[in-house]
């Protein structure tokens, strides 16, 4: 008799399947309803793009993103899955979401052709040791809380940090991922 063999959702392959795949394309829609505050039309036409984050010469950085996907709007979620604990990945999150941002346009283009670049990290482990909840938002503001641009909006998970209960803990350990039950305006 073959045992069942559970992979768990925070293995990237798995991660990738589930999340970022057309033919799961429910899964990654139901996740970014749950997390983000957006009407549900705009997933209506939520499409999954290469994750190649391209070079325009030959010495600059590349990347490759986990999912990459982007709405009928025109608006771009990168969602970044990170179990192990890295010290340069506020860098790289800030780099691939300004990328994205930057490779949407080309030679003559208008600006405001830019569409909203959302990027969602979660993370396996405490990121924002200096922030007690679970879920951060991060925008281009100044130190008067006004808005410079909502072009660039970083939004971290952290499953460490989700509320304890017999419920969540007895999941984590099982599934090592958790539903999020908080929901995030973002315009």
């Amino acid at each position: 008799m073959k045992k069942d063999t559970f992979v768990s959702p925070l293995e990237d392959f798995a991660f990738k399947q589930v999340f970022g795949e057309r033919r799961n394309i429910d899964n990654t829609r139901a996740f970014l309803k749950t997390v983000l505050n957006i009407p549900g039309e705009e997933f209506a036409g939520l499409s999954v793009k290469n994750p190649v984050l391209n070079r325009m010469f030959r010495k600059d950085k590349s990347g490759v993103v986990d999912i990459k996907l982007e709405t009928k709007s025109g608006k771009i979620f990168h969602i970044e899955l990170q179990v192990q604990k890295r010290s340069y990945m506020r860098n790289r999150v800030l780099y691939y979401g300004a990328r994205l941002v930057g490779d949407q346009i080309k030679w003559g283009d208008k600006y405001r052709k830019l569409h909203h670049v959302i990027s969602i990290v979660i993370c396996d482990h405490v990121l924002l040791a200096e922030e007690n909840d679970y879920l951060n938002v991060y925008e281009l503001r100044n130190d008067k809380n006004r808005s410079f641009t909502d072009l660039l909006k970083v939004v971290i998970i952290e499953l460490p940090k989700l509320p304890k209960n017999k419920e969540t803990d007895k999941m984590h350990k099982k599934n090592g991922f958790i539903g999020i039950n908080k929901r995030l305006s973002i315009s």
